[in-house]
C-alpha cells in the first residue's frame, strides 16, 4: 500500500497475520520477474512494516508503472518469511495517480 502523510511518500507492507518481528527484518519486492529490491523498511508491528524512504519510494513507482504482477516477501528472525503475488496491471495509473496526490513521490 502507497501512503502519503504531511506530503511524506510512504510504502506500507500490511499481513493479515504475524509476519515479522523486529530482528533482522527484511522487505523485499519484485516486479514480473525483474530483479528484487531490499526496502528500507522499519518494524510498526508484527503484521505491518514501513519504508518511507524517497528513494524506495520512487524506484516502487518507477517499476509498477510497467509490470503486471508484484511479488512481496518479508523476512525476520522470529517469523520465518511470508510472501504474497498481487496483480499490478495498473500499475501506471496508480503510480501517476499518486504522485499527482503526493509530489513529493515525483521522481
Amino acid at each position: 500500500m502507497l501512503r502519503c502523510a504531511a506530503g511524506k511518500p510512504e510504502i506500507i507492507v500490511e499481513w493479515s497475520f504475524k509476519a515479522a518481528g523486529k530482528a533482522n527484518l527484511v522487505v523485499e519486492y519484485r516486479f514480473d520477474g525483474k530483479p528484487g529490491r531490499g526496502l528500507q523498511a522499519s518494524y510498526v508491528n508484527r503484521s505491518k512494516q514501513r519504508s518511507g524512504d524517497l528513494t524506495d519510494v520512487r524506484a516502487f513507482l518507477r517499476d509498477a508503472r510497467a509490470s503486471a504482477q508484484v511479488y512481496v516477501r518479508v523476512t525476520s528472525d522470529a517469523f520465518g518469511f511470508s510472501e504474497a503475488e498481487f496483480s499490478a496491471t495498473a500499475g501506471a495509473d496508480m503510480a501517476n495517480r499518486f504522485v499527482t496526490a503526493c509530489p513529493t513521490a515525483g521522481s
